[in-house]
């Protein structure tokens, strides 16, 4: 029976044996070598041959699990000086092997946190060029926005003025040329057009500032007022 287990665990030893010699070679010889990947993609294939479930790290695992179920199996009895001497061994191989894959792992998760940085910073990076352009677009749209809005008014201003002059002129002359028309009425009709067309004037440029709009309508309106006056009072 002491045989039996003795040599499974010389069996399970020489596998930990070769197991510890891959490890060296692929993780302790190489450590240094992760600091220095070429690229994010050559971290991110070491990082998940690492951690996969066919990975070292899995490999490892299922040694110490191994490990476990014949130790479970033996008894205080059952074990001699060999055995304990092969277990002492294993023990060790363990502890070298942990210390190992510990340091490799230490470095994969402070690259990782590192890629990780460099990633946020780079997103950040484009997120602020994509509000940089977003706010041009705004400004752009704001400036391109006002000057349609001017150059509406300019349009209804010109019409305006335009609508002002043919009305006062065609209703003046139409009715000057009647035998009956009555000036006084003339006027007035005419006064008031032009105060009419003064405060459109005033409804367009409303957003202005008040002095500077009043200013452009004032001449009109005092001319309305005073044909309005002069037809009433004077005529």
């Amino acid at each position: 029976m002491e045989e039996n287990f003795e040599k499974k665990l010389e069996n399970l030893l020489n596998e930990i044996q070769k197991f510890s010699d891959k490890v060296r070679f692929e993780y302790d010889l190489g450590t240094m070598k992760i600091l220095v990947c070429e690229t994010e993609k050559e971290f991110w294939e070491k990082y998940y041959e690492f951690h996969n479930e066919n990975g070292n790290y899995a490999k490892f695992l299922e040694y110490k699990e191994k490990f476990k179920d014949i130790d479970n199996e033996l008894s205080n009895e059952n074990k001699n000086i060999q055995i304990n001497e092969i277990i002492e061994k294993i023990y060790n191989k363990f502890d070298y092997i942990t210390s190992i894959l510990n340091i490799y792992e230490k470095q994969l998760r402070e690259n990782e946190i590192n890629y990780g940085l460099k990633r946020i910073k780079k997103y950040k990076n484009i997120f602020q060029k994509q509000k940089v352009q977003i706010e041009n677009l705004k400004k752009n749209y704001k400036e391109i926005s006002n000057e349609q809005r001017e150059h509406d008014k300019k349009i209804l201003e010109m019409m305006g003025i335009f609508l002002t002059i043919f009305s006062v002129i065609g209703f003046g002359v139409s009715n000057i040329t009647k035998e009956n028309a009555n000036i006084s009425t003339v006027f007035m009709i005419c006064g008031v057009i032009l105060m009419t067309i003064s405060g459109l004037f005033y409804l367009i440029n409303f957003d202005k500032n008040f002095k500077e709009n009043f200013l452009k309508i004032l001449v009109p309106l005092m001319i309305g007022m005073l044909l309005v006056v002069f037809g009433k009072y004077i005529l």
